[in-house]
């Protein structure tokens, strides 16, 4: 599946560099995430920054020209929905911007430009999360696209970098302190209120996914996992883990997509079940700390992360592999 409008947004990109006439159309962003205290609720809150800096044309030129370096990244080649693993592998996955309630709301203050702070002075550079680039082009239309950002110096190997003054023929020492270095390459671009991510672990950064499945975790407990099924100091662990843990929440988050097969799985569950279960190579030899008691479902050491983990994996696993349930096996989620 070819990304759509994508190949003839690289043509007016080409035709923008071709004519000269990318000055202006090219602006750069910077975001950053900020802490207040919500007056109602009293609570820390984390919100999205944005920094707008004036770029010279050479500036412009050059982000313009990493966008068109991406053509081959981002076509002729095929698509796939975005899931929790992101997409299949060698390929550019793809989700509309209301998929996820924080990226909606992170994607309309940008392209509302509210709240934009033009003053960089007092920016940390090491506080940036990502830079974004908005193109102008010649139809009317805007594409944006996201790039890593780090301070100069991380970009450089050891060594001493000069900057030659062609004038007058001397080698300046370059001042580290306070740069700013794009990686190049394009990680995310958003485009007709699609995104279309090459790298996932930059989209889950780029807008703190970790504490979308954190929020996402606690309403799968309370709605998908049934608590009456487990013990209670187990239940308890689990809900303290995924608050701390984005890599436990996450795969909780994942149960959403099978909550039937959960549902079911927990109705069937029970001591001679479960036996038939651990009596399989597979789950006697992956879930060692996983125990079943007074028909409740309990780990040896609930205070144990990794243990945790495992029995988040044994329920996933056991709706997967139809060991109890019904249902016929799913793909790996």
């Amino acid at each position: 599946m070819e990304p759509d409008g994508l190949e003839n947004v690289y043509q007016q990109a080409r035709t923008l560099k071709n004519s000269q006439n990318y000055a202006g159309g090219v602006e750069l962003y910077l975001l950053r995430y900020r802490t207040r205290t919500n007056k109602e609720t009293h609570k820390t809150e984390i919100f999205p920054s944005f920094y707008s800096p004036l770029t010279e044309p050479e500036v412009q030129e050059a982000l313009l020209d990493n966008f068109i370096s991406s053509e081959a990244t981002y076509t002729g080649v095929d698509l796939s929905s975005y899931t929790f693993n992101g997409g299949e592998a060698d390929s550019v996955s793809y989700l509309t911007v209301d998929a996820y309630s924080n990226i909606d709301y992170l994607v309309d203050l940008l392209m509302a430009k509210k709240d934009f702070q033009p003053d960089l002075r007092k920016l940390n550079v090491n506080a940036l999360k990502c830079y974004i680039v908005r193109i102008a082009l010649p139809e009317n239309e805007y594409i944006y696209y996201f790039g890593g950002i780090k301070n100069y110096s991380q970009l450089q190997k050891k060594g001493i970098i000069v900057q030659k003054a062609i004038n007058d023929s001397k080698l300046k020492k370059f001042d580290l302190d306070n740069t700013i270095g794009f990686s190049l390459g394009v990680s995310l671009i958003l485009y007709n209120d699609t995104l279309y991510v090459a790298n996932v672990k930059s989209f889950e950064t780029f807008f703190r996914m970790s504490e979308y499945y954190k929020a996402e975790s606690e309403n799968i407990i309370n709605t998908v996992i049934q608590g009456d099924k487990i013990q209670e100091d187990t239940l308890n662990a689990l809900r303290a883990a995924t608050s701390r843990d984005s890599r436990i929440a996450k795969s909780v988050s994942k149960l959403k997509f099978r909550g039937e097969r959960v549902s079911k799985l927990f109705a069937a569950l029970n001591d001679k079940v479960f036996k038939t279960v651990m009596s399989n190579d597979i789950f006697m030899n992956s879930y060692r700390h996983v125990m079943f008691e007074n028909d409740l479902l309990k780990v040896k050491d609930p205070a144990d992360s990794n243990q945790i983990r495992e029995l988040v994996r044994f329920i996933a696993d056991t709706t997967q592999k139809s060991v109890i349930t019904d249902e016929s096996s799913v793909g790996k989620i």
